[in-house]
């Protein structure tokens, strides 16, 4: 349609009595535009009630889902001091396989050529004067210092 009419007006097209309600038509029209309006806020409180309940679950859930996620790190955690705590078992045993006495001589032997020296290869050094006066072993730190 255009927007002009194809007919004449007439003088009804300008009556309002069929749009204007009066009497009881008018209470039951109003009646009507407020079951509308009820709908409209009935709808709005279920949209509003529904919000609430969600976010209520959100509420509710959410440190539950944060404890179960701190748990999982917890167990990790757990895990991994396990490992740690193993490998450094492991490496105090190397360490003291590594310094016992018998395996550096071993080593200093077998590695290095070394040998215990002869009796004939000690050589004593003689204390300095003024350490000899003192009485005081020159290998020995004093504590006074």
């Amino acid at each position: 349609m255009n927007g002009f009419r194809s007919q004449p007006y007439r003088l009804a097209d300008f009556s309002l009595a069929p749009d204007v309600p009066f009497g009881s038509e008018r209470q039951e029209a109003g009646e009507e535009r407020a079951r509308v309006r009820f709908r409209l806020t009935s709808n709005a409180c279920y949209g509003i009630a529904l919000t609430f309940l969600l976010v209520g679950v959100l509420i509710y859930l959410w440190p539950r889902l944060q404890m179960v996620k701190q748990v999982y790190h917890y167990q990790a955690l757990q895990s991994q001091y396990k490992t740690l705590s193993e490998e450094q078992r492991r490496l105090k045993i190397d360490l003291g396989t590594l310094q016992s006495l018998s395996r550096i001589d071993r080593v200093a032997r077998e590695q290095f050529g070394m040998v215990l020296p002869e009796p004939s290869q000690f050589v004593l050094v003689p204390l300095s004067p003024r350490e000899s006066s003192r009485g005081e072993d020159p290998g020995v730190q004093n504590s006074r210092h």
